[in-house]
């Protein structure tokens, strides 16, 4: 958990049993990513309460989702490193404009890296892609995980939702990431979608309206309030 690496790595650099400086940042890097990870865990079991009492609010403005995406990886890939994950970004060359809370945004990004990190086994490799396509801003995390068998694949967003079986018993958690995820990606006029990744793994994708799509409702108002 969380909260086991923050605490062992706190005591290895308390009691200094780690001189090597380039080693002791590396373990404070961790350190941060781990209290993001907890603060990710703890936000998803506040989020679903609010997102069930209709209380969620979002700051909305004007924001890159490449950048945004490659500033998750940045924080996100100490840790994933360190648990044997090759982690790639292909990110587009033009930036990707959305109208979007991207605190949230961030939340189901990690939430996506979350998945693909539990149910990873012995191919360790995630991929981010980002960028615009259709129209649309949109990323996308491939794993090489267990993949998803076809009679669960319709239900992995539902609350609580587990997919039951000998490969993921071992796998710890709320069952809310997805959920959460998918409901907040709706909240932003996108939509959250899953399909097998070719060679096998899993597939998440995240679709968004651009800035301009999104701004352009509002345009149309103001005019008609200007008749």
């Amino acid at each position: 958990t969380p909260l086991t690496s923050i605490r062992m790595f706190a005591e290895m650099l308390r009691d200094g049993r780690q001189t090597d400086p380039v080693r002791r940042q590396r373990y404070l890097d961790l350190m941060v990513a781990e209290s993001g990870r907890l603060t990710r865990l703890v936000n998803n079991v506040l989020d679903f309460s609010q997102l069930e009492q209709g209380r969620k609010r979002y700051t909305m403005r004007e924001t890159d989702l490449v950048g945004l995406c490659r500033g998750v990886l940045e924080a996100e890939r100490p840790r994933l490193e360190l648990a044997g994950f090759a982690v790639t970004f292909s990110p587009a060359v033009e930036p990707a404009p959305v109208f979007a809370d991207e605190d949230a945004l961030r939340q189901v990004l990690g939430n996506l890296l979350s998945n693909a990190e539990k149910y990873s086994t012995d191919r360790r490799d995630i991929v981010v892609e980002a960028g615009m396509a259709g129209g649309r801003a949109f990323f996308r995390v491939l794993d090489r995980g267990i993949g998803i068998a076809p009679e669960h694949a319709t239900r992995i967003f539902r609350e609580f939702y587990r997919v039951d079986d000998t490969l993921t018993t071992r796998v710890k958690g709320t069952g809310l990431g997805l959920s959460i995820a998918r409901r907040i990606v709706r909240d932003h006029g996108g939509e959250l979608s899953y399909e097998p990744r070719e060679g096998g793994g899993s597939a998440f994708g995240a679709a968004f309206p651009s800035a301009a799509e999104r701004a352009k409702p509002q345009r149309r108002r103001r005019g008609e309030d200007t008749a």
